[in-house]
C-alpha cells in the first residue's frame, strides 16, 4: 500500500497557511471578539478509501453566525448567536438576529462581504496553484519511495 507521508505533510502545510491567512483576515475585519474563533481553527489531514483530504475546522458558531457572510436562508442557531453576542457585550436579541439572517442574510453578506473561509479557500486553492506545486514533488517522492521499498522486498525474497 502506497504511503503518502510527503503528500500529507504538503496538505498540512497548505492547511496551516490557510489558517494563518484566515486569522489575519478575521483580525483585519474585527470579527474575532474573544479570540475563541481564531484559537479554534485547525487543519486536519486524513485519508479514506485510498485518498487524502484536508479539512479546516473552526468553532461551531462560525458557519451560522452573523460574522460569516451568511446568505439568506442560513439557519443560524440562537444559542450560538447568544454566545457570540455575550462575547462582544452586545445587548441584542439572538432570536431577532436569527430571523434576520434567515430572511435577509447576515449584515456582512448584505454589505457584499464574502465569507472569510470561502475567500481564503478560493484564493489559495481555487485560484492559486500553490497546493498543486506543493503536492507534486511530495507525491513523486512518495511514489518513488514506495517503488524502492517494494523492489527491495522483492530482491530480499530471492
Amino acid at each position: 500500500m502506497l504511503r503518502l507521508t510527503g503528500a500529507e505533510r504538503a496538505l498540512k502545510r497548505s492547511g496551516d497557511s490557510m489558517i494563518s491567512t484566515i486569522r489575519r483576515k478575521l483580525a483585519a475585519r474585527k470579527i474575532n471578539a474573544s479570540g475563541n474563533l481564531s484559537r479554534s481553527l485547525q487543519s486536519i489531514v486524513g485519508g479514506r478509501g485510498g485518498s487524502l483530504f484536508l479539512r479546516i475546522d473552526a468553532a461551531d458558531y462560525w458557519a451560522t453566525g452573523g460574522g460569516s457572510g451568511s446568505p439568506p436562508g442560513t439557519k443560524a442557531k440562537a444559542s450560538l448567536l447568544e454566545r457570540w453576542l455575550d462575547s462582544k457585550g452586545l445587548p441584542y436579541s439572538a432570536k431577532r438576529i436569527e430571523a434576520k439572517i434567515f430572511s435577509l442574510g447576515s449584515s456582512r453578506h448584505r454589505k457584499g462581504e464574502t465569507n472569510v473561509f470561502e475567500e481564503v479557500y478560493l484564493g489559495e486553492i481555487g485560484a492559486n496553484e500553490s497546493l498543486a506545486k506543493n503536492l507534486t514533488p511530495a507525491l513523486r517522492d512518495d511514489i518513488v519511495k514506495d517503488i524502492n521499498t517494494n523492489i527491495e522486498k522483492l530482491f530480499r525474497q530471492r
